[in-house]
């Protein structure tokens, strides 16, 4: 992994435009951690409508595989419509969600211990394209041993995808797109749930969920 991020990094690929840590990230990471991971990384990109969060409100993506918890990570829009640096994490039993929930009801567990690990989320900064914001993010994958359901080892296969987005806005003239699933039935839902798969990246020991969710959401009315 070490290698594919410099050999990277040597022909001046812009590594967080990737969605991936810069070679020194992750050393910092791997080194405080040794024991946990392996160095699998599990990898999402999103884009959404700028004017679907507001102030106060909060955007965020779940990802689950299985009966363990949906791993999730969120931003919630600063007083001056500016997004934080720094992202809230979040396990949850997608079974005790519903239309009116909302990712801040549930304790943000990246608020000590190092980003990335355990559950958490290390996100880069939100950036603003045009009318879009865009986000990407990663985390660690436990090594097989440790994996539990708070903090589930993902492997290739169906996954769960969930936006979480407060101030969602869908034209009711626009087909549903059959990515959706219907846990919240809700056009005008917060939360959208779709069924992807899970794969391999191109680089070895990445697990990649961002380009199979962004072909998905183009079909719809993010």
């Amino acid at each position: 992994m070490r290698t594919k991020l410099q050999a990277l990094e040597d022909k001046d690929y812009d590594l967080h435009g990737m969605n991936l840590p810069t070679l020194a990230e992750y050393i910092e990471m791997v080194d405080k951690i040794p024991n946990y991971s392996d160095g699998m990384l599990l990898l999402t990109g999103w884009k959404w409508n700028k004017d679907d969060v507001q102030p106060g409100q909060e955007v965020g993506l779940c990802l689950q595989q299985g009966v363990g918890f949906a791993t999730c990570w969120g931003f919630k829009k600063n007083a001056d419509g500016s997004f934080p640096k720094k992202n809230s994490s979040y396990s949850i039993n997608l079974n005790m969600m519903n239309e009116d929930s909302h990712l801040y009801d549930y304790q943000d567990i990246g608020t000590f211990g190092t980003p990335g690990f355990e559950g958490t989320w290390a996100c880069h900064p939100v950036v603003e394209m045009g009318k879009k914001n865009k986000v990407g993010c990663f985390r660690f994958m436990p090594k097989q041993e440790m994996s539990n359901i708070p903090d589930t080892r993902f492997t290739e296969g169906k996954i769960n995808v969930v936006t979480y987005l407060e101030g969602r806005t869908v034209d009711p003239t626009e087909p549903k797109s059959e990515c959706i699933k219907d846990r919240f039935k809700s056009e005008f839902s917060r939360f959208q749930e779709f069924n992807l798969n899970l794969t391999m990246g191109a680089f070895q020991n990445m697990f990649v969920s961002a380009v199979a969710l962004a072909a998905c959401l183009t079909a719809t009315t993010f």
